[in-house]
């Protein structure tokens, strides 16, 4: 599913990809079928997405591959150091969850298989907790690769009666799900939301 989820995005922001080019100065090996092939290979079957997924952006995916994100976000030990503990932190998160949903919530499932809604409730949450571990996984995953999603903060100055545009490029580890806001959610929108983020993006960006 994730593959097929990649080859329709791949498809549809090849058209902003053609835009993108022709405003920026660039490599003509960019626009060779032979390249945006390779680059398709490369982008559907990349080892931290391929088992757990989650699915990301192309646009984002090639510019890390071409190193845009060198220039915006130079190497430092401090940054490596940071990304490796958290890598480590979600995988040991992960295996939390994982012994939680194979252990914990069956055994309290059968021990309370006479209170028919608490039966209920351990069995939802061992399914959800297993959940939890797939997405965490990825995380841990997508991070170990060095994948960091892109936001760009804007502010608007006023200077000698001419506005400036000042934009900052902040990069911020993928988040795929949040378990706080699915256990205790306001509003089943959010569980529709947090359950899955980037498929949530998928959905609103690939329209037909």
């Amino acid at each position: 599913m994730i593959i097929i989820m990649k080859c329709i995005s791949f498809s549809m922001e090849n058209k902003k990809f053609y835009k993108m080019i022709n405003k920026e100065p660039c490599c003509i090996l960019l626009w060779t079928p032979l390249y945006r092939g390779l680059l398709w290979l490369s982008y559907c079957l990349c080892p931290a997405s391929l088992l757990f997924g989650p699915w990301f952006n192309p646009l984002r995916y090639e510019e890390m591959v071409r190193n845009y994100a060198v220039i915006d976000r130079p190497f430092s030990l401090k940054n490596t150091i940071i990304s490796l503990f958290h890598t480590v932190k979600l995988f040991g998160l992960s295996l939390l969850y994982l012994t939680y949903s194979t252990c914990f919530s069956h055994t309290l499932a059968l021990i309370l298989k006479f209170q028919p809604w608490l039966h209920a409730y351990f069995a939802s949450q061992s399914f959800r907790f297993s959940h939890y571990f797939v997405c965490i996984s990825s995380e841990s995953s997508m991070t170990a690769l060095g994948y960091y999603d892109k936001y760009s903060i804007k502010s608007n100055k006023q200077e000698n009666t001419e506005e400036k545009d000042n934009s900052k490029v902040v990069y911020k580890p993928i988040v795929v799900t949040r378990p706080l806001f699915i256990e205790f959610p306001r509003s089943l929108v959010e569980v529709v939301i947090y359950w899955n983020l980037p498929m949530h993006t998928w959905l609103k960006q690939c329209k037909p």
